[in-house]
């Protein structure tokens, strides 16, 4: 038995440093484009994921966000202003990158983001993006989008990414 569990802990230690992990969580802010440039203000997210090196140009792996956007207010004339509620969202996506260069990734998320807001049911999240990886911090930019119903509530973001 001491065998076998010494030969489990050679193999578990032989797969961990072949296969690199890492968490990371980023933040980011964006401007609604599109459908949602006339609902919506203004997008703030955080995000939590962990990557898998499945070599070393290519990670993928798991990641949830919390996105929320400001709802806007629309000038009806003389009968006055229209003001849109804020819609939150927790996009669950699977997350993969390819890194071209040293460095400087190209990624996208897929998934599902669920509706937090009042009525709001949720939709296909998509968000391709690029990175520039520093080590421990880096910089991202992209388009995010969650569609429902033939309508797109999309943002162009740009934010910071922490991994350990």
């Amino acid at each position: 038995m001491k065998r076998f569990l010494f030969i489990l802990l050679i193999a578990a230690l032989t797969i961990g440093s072949t296969h690199a992990q890492r968490f990371i969580a980023g933040a980011n802010a964006g401007i609604p484009v599109g459908d949602a440039e006339d609902l919506t203000t203004f997008v703030i997210a955080v995000e939590l994921g962990y990557l898998f090196d499945l070599n070393e140009n290519f990670q993928a792996g798991p990641k949830v966000e919390f996105k929320h956007y400001f709802g806007g207010e629309e000038d009806l004339g003389p009968l006055g202003t229209f003001e849109y509620d804020d819609e939150s969202f927790i996009p669950i996506a699977g997350t993969a990158r390819f890194s071209p260069a040293e460095a400087f990734w190209f990624g996208a998320d897929l998934g599902y983001a669920i509706g937090v807001s009042e009525g709001n049911d949720g939709g296909f999240y998509y968000n391709p993006f690029l990175l520039y990886d520093f080590g421990a911090i880096a910089i991202k930019a992209g388009y995010s989008a969650i569609t429902s119903d033939g309508f797109t509530l999309a943002s162009i973001n740009a934010g910071v990414e922490f991994g350990w």
